[in-house]
């Protein structure tokens, strides 16, 4: 019996960038679950149909496939639907995952590590807002604000305001990926940090609105509101962080 070996990621941070990709172009086009498991199985392990290959046989249809690696070879469906059935968590809310690079811009660290906290409220304001309104130029904004012009480029609001018409250029799979990924990232911070985000499941849905975050940010300054700025320079982990541990603290006692 002839062994072929087919894999394939198990878990959204197992994917590729050009993977997240895929998965996003199929979001957008709103197959059935059957027909996307089966085209997400076939994309992500690498299956290339062999065309006019499909073949019964004991009452069964067999498919025809071939990979980069390995000679033509069949399946049939009951194959085919128990390794599409593995990619269910495709179904579920996203977790962390790296998002692309678009053209000559590059994304910033897909754990958000670095980035300044006034750069995460201004992506997640329009991340709701765009979750609520499905408005394109929201959603151009919104990734703009996770992309550099290079690496290591500092957060700069007017280098963000000069990217966003070269945003809505890009296609809607590609910002869709990166919406995706901000999805996931916002679980994993929600989840770090519970005590800052008390109601959330972690599934990745809306986060607090600003305005509760900007009024927690009012335990890091002392009374002293010039040091807002500062805390807004902060990178958004080491800020959470100190919010988290405060809230904390003062439930305990």
């Amino acid at each position: 019996m002839r062994t072929i070996n087919l894999t394939s990621p198990q878990n959204w941070q197992e994917l590729t960038p050009k993977q997240l990709l895929f998965i996003s172009d199929l979001y957008l086009n709103k197959y059935e679950e059957s027909e996307f498991l089966t085209r997400a199985l076939i994309g992500l392990a690498g299956l290339i149909p062999v065309p006019h290959k499909i073949e019964a046989a004991e009452m069964e249809l067999l498919f025809s496939f071939r990979t980069s690696e390995e000679n033509p070879f069949q399946l049939t469906t009951a194959e085919m639907h128990e390794m599409s059935t593995r990619l269910k968590w495709l179904l579920e809310s996203p977790g962390l995952c790296t998002p692309p690079s678009l053209g000559k811009y590059i994304p910033v660290n897909n754990r958000l590590f670095g980035v300044p906290l006034e750069q995460y409220l201004l992506a997640d304001a329009h991340y709701i807002r765009f979750a609520k309104t499905k408005d394109r130029s929201i959603l151009d904004k919104f990734a703009a604000a996770l992309y550099r012009n290079k690496e290591n480029e500092l957060w700069n609001d007017q280098a963000w305001k000069n990217r966003i018409p070269k945003f809505s250029k890009r296609s809607m799979a590609e910002l869709n990926a990166v919406f995706i990924w901000f999805t996931g990232v916002k679980a994993f911070i929600m989840a770090k940090y519970p005590y800052v985000f008390p109601n959330s499941t972690g599934s990745g849905g809306e986060s607090a609105p600003d305005e509760q975050i900007l009024q927690l940010l009012a335990n890091l300054n002392g009374g002293d509101v010039t040091r807002n700025r500062l805390i807004m320079e902060t990178h958004v982990h080491e800020v959470l962080f100190e919010l988290n541990l405060k809230i904390e603290n003062s439930q305990q006692k």
